[in-house]
Protein backbone atom coordinates (compact mmCIF):
# COMPACT_ATOMS: atom_id res chain seq x y z
CA UNK A 1 0.00 0.00 0.00
CA UNK A 2 1.42 3.74 -1.01
CA UNK A 3 1.58 5.76 2.08
CA UNK A 4 -0.84 8.31 0.41
CA UNK A 5 -3.30 5.26 0.41
CA UNK A 6 -2.26 4.35 4.17
CA UNK A 7 -3.80 8.31 5.19
CA UNK A 8 -6.36 8.55 2.83
CA UNK A 9 -9.86 8.87 4.72
CA UNK A 10 -8.73 8.95 8.33
CA UNK A 11 -8.43 12.54 9.48
CA UNK A 12 -5.42 12.70 11.69
CA UNK A 13 -3.49 9.61 10.87
CA UNK A 14 -0.61 11.65 9.00
CA UNK A 15 -0.06 13.86 11.71
CA UNK A 16 -0.02 11.27 14.58
CA UNK A 17 2.72 9.24 12.60
CA UNK A 18 4.66 11.90 11.94
CA UNK A 19 4.64 13.07 15.74
CA UNK A 20 5.52 9.86 16.17
CA UNK A 21 8.68 9.65 14.37
CA UNK A 22 9.50 12.99 15.61
CA UNK A 23 9.28 14.70 11.89
CA UNK A 24 7.30 17.93 10.99
CA UNK A 25 3.94 16.86 9.25
CA UNK A 26 4.49 18.50 5.75
CA UNK A 27 7.45 16.20 5.29
CA UNK A 28 5.84 13.33 5.65
CA UNK A 29 3.31 14.66 3.24
CA UNK A 30 5.93 15.60 0.27
CA UNK A 31 6.88 11.74 0.65
CA UNK A 32 3.40 10.37 0.40
CA UNK A 33 2.61 12.46 -2.30
CA UNK A 34 5.97 11.60 -4.07
CA UNK A 35 7.64 15.33 -4.17
CA UNK A 36 10.66 14.18 -2.10
CA UNK A 37 12.01 9.93 -1.99
CA UNK A 38 11.53 8.62 1.49
CA UNK A 39 15.05 8.70 3.27
CA UNK A 40 16.24 5.28 3.85
CA UNK A 41 17.04 6.15 7.29
CA UNK A 42 12.84 6.16 7.52
CA UNK A 43 11.23 2.98 5.44
CA UNK A 44 11.46 0.60 8.25
CA UNK A 45 10.35 2.79 10.85
CA UNK A 46 7.96 3.81 8.56
CA UNK A 47 6.84 0.16 7.82
CA UNK A 48 6.69 -1.10 11.50
CA UNK A 49 4.37 2.23 12.84
CA UNK A 50 1.99 1.30 9.99
CA UNK A 51 1.94 -2.38 11.46
CA UNK A 52 3.62 -3.57 7.50
CA UNK A 53 0.44 -1.70 5.66
CA UNK A 54 3.18 0.47 4.17
CA UNK A 55 6.10 -1.71 2.99
CA UNK A 56 9.30 -0.74 2.32
CA UNK A 57 9.11 -1.78 -1.18
CA UNK A 58 6.04 0.76 -1.22
CA UNK A 59 8.21 3.66 -0.19
CA UNK A 60 11.17 2.94 -2.68
CA UNK A 61 9.60 1.07 -5.86
CA UNK A 62 12.40 1.72 -8.10
CA UNK A 63 15.23 0.82 -6.15
CA UNK A 64 14.05 -1.55 -2.99
CA UNK A 65 15.50 -4.59 -4.41
CA UNK A 66 19.03 -3.07 -4.61
CA UNK A 67 18.50 -1.69 -1.15
CA UNK A 68 17.27 -5.01 0.55
CA UNK A 69 17.89 -7.53 -1.45
CA UNK A 70 16.68 -9.72 1.12
CA UNK A 71 13.14 -8.81 0.36
CA UNK A 72 13.21 -9.98 -3.05
CA UNK A 73 10.99 -13.53 -3.27
CA UNK A 74 9.35 -12.57 0.00
CA UNK A 75 5.48 -12.97 0.19
CA UNK A 76 3.87 -10.05 -1.45
CA UNK A 77 7.08 -8.24 -2.93
CA UNK A 78 6.09 -6.64 -6.14
CA UNK A 79 8.63 -7.87 -9.38
CA UNK A 80 11.98 -6.50 -9.88
CA UNK A 81 11.61 -2.98 -11.78
CA UNK A 82 13.55 -3.53 -15.66
CA UNK A 83 16.60 -2.27 -16.62
CA UNK A 84 16.16 0.84 -18.96
CA UNK A 85 17.93 2.85 -20.66
CA UNK A 86 16.85 6.62 -22.17
CA UNK A 87 17.65 9.52 -24.26
CA UNK A 88 16.18 12.67 -22.07
CA UNK A 89 16.36 15.89 -24.04
CA UNK A 90 17.57 18.75 -22.39
CA UNK A 91 18.28 22.15 -22.32
CA UNK A 92 16.76 24.18 -24.87
CA UNK A 93 14.06 23.05 -27.92
CA UNK A 94 15.02 23.69 -31.53
CA UNK A 95 12.79 26.20 -32.78
CA UNK A 96 11.72 28.08 -29.64
CA UNK A 97 11.22 31.39 -29.29
CA UNK A 98 12.79 32.88 -26.28
CA UNK A 99 13.27 36.97 -25.10
CA UNK A 100 16.89 38.59 -24.88
CA UNK A 101 16.93 41.31 -22.29
CA UNK A 102 17.12 43.81 -24.83
CA UNK A 103 13.56 43.00 -25.56
CA UNK A 104 15.01 41.29 -29.13
CA UNK A 105 12.94 37.75 -29.95
CA UNK A 106 14.92 35.09 -31.09
CA UNK A 107 13.96 31.66 -31.81
CA UNK A 108 16.75 29.06 -30.79
CA UNK A 109 18.02 26.34 -32.99
CA UNK A 110 19.82 24.10 -30.68
CA UNK A 111 19.27 21.29 -29.17
CA UNK A 112 21.09 19.11 -27.00
CA UNK A 113 20.19 15.76 -26.47
CA UNK A 114 22.23 13.51 -23.66
CA UNK A 115 22.05 9.91 -23.55
CA UNK A 116 21.18 8.84 -20.06
CA UNK A 117 21.31 5.23 -18.71
CA UNK A 118 18.70 4.21 -16.24
CA UNK A 119 19.08 1.56 -13.84
CA UNK A 120 15.84 0.64 -11.95
CA UNK A 121 14.90 4.33 -11.94
CA UNK A 122 17.74 5.68 -10.45
CA UNK A 123 18.89 7.80 -13.16
CA UNK A 124 22.98 8.29 -13.52
CA UNK A 125 24.64 11.00 -14.94
CA UNK A 126 26.25 11.47 -18.33
CA UNK A 127 29.99 11.79 -18.95
CA UNK A 128 30.55 15.05 -19.71
CA UNK A 129 33.03 15.32 -22.76
CA UNK A 130 35.39 17.35 -20.25
CA UNK A 131 35.35 14.46 -17.80
CA UNK A 132 38.62 12.23 -18.50
CA UNK A 133 37.65 8.56 -19.27
CA UNK A 134 39.20 6.01 -16.96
Amino acid sequence: MKLSEYFAGVYGKQAELAKSMGIAAPMLSQWASGDRPVPLARCLPIQAATGGKVMRWDLRPNDWHLIWPELIGTDGAPKIPTQTSEVVKVGPVAGQTFTRANGEMVEDQRATVIPVVEVAGVGLAPRRSTDKKA
